[in-house]
């Protein structure tokens, strides 16, 4: 399942955020975490489904917030681009159609930079 290897635009490469967007980000979450939570988990979820939504803005908000941005910054600094083409294994590769934080063009690349027997990909097509 496709998360990401990184979030960061570059050049060759579309992970869906450029720099700026991700420092404004960080702000926003230090400056009001309960308003970040509140209109990020609906997107996350990506479904009119207000239980879920509940739920996973429950487990951000037990989340402390020197944690949440902790976590935060690992999540859009990592880069594992470098380390893809160690894969060796079969992998699949499934995408969701609609993802707001990680664009198709992630799977892509991932795909393209696999180690050689790692050749799968497949798409999740949303409803």
């Amino acid at each position: 399942m496709i998360s990401s290897f990184s979030l960061l635009q570059l050049s060759e490469y579309h992970g869906g955020f450029e720099l700026g967007e991700i420092d404004k980000l960080f702000s926003v979450i230090e400056a009001n975490y309960e308003a970040w939570v509140n209109g990020f988990a609906p997107l996350a979820v990506g479904a009119d489904v207000p239980a879920a939504v509940r739920e996973f803005s429950r487990t951000l908000f037990n989340m402390r917030l020197d944690i949440a941005l902790f976590v935060s910054r690992t999540i859009f600094n990592s880069d594992l681009r470098g380390v893809l083409g160690l894969v060796k294994v079969p992998c699949c590769i499934i995408q969701t159609a609609k993802d707001v934080s990680v664009p198709a063009s992630v799977a892509t690349y991932l795909k393209n930079h696999l180690g050689l027997l790692a050749n799968k990909l497949l798409r999740a097509l949303s409803r």
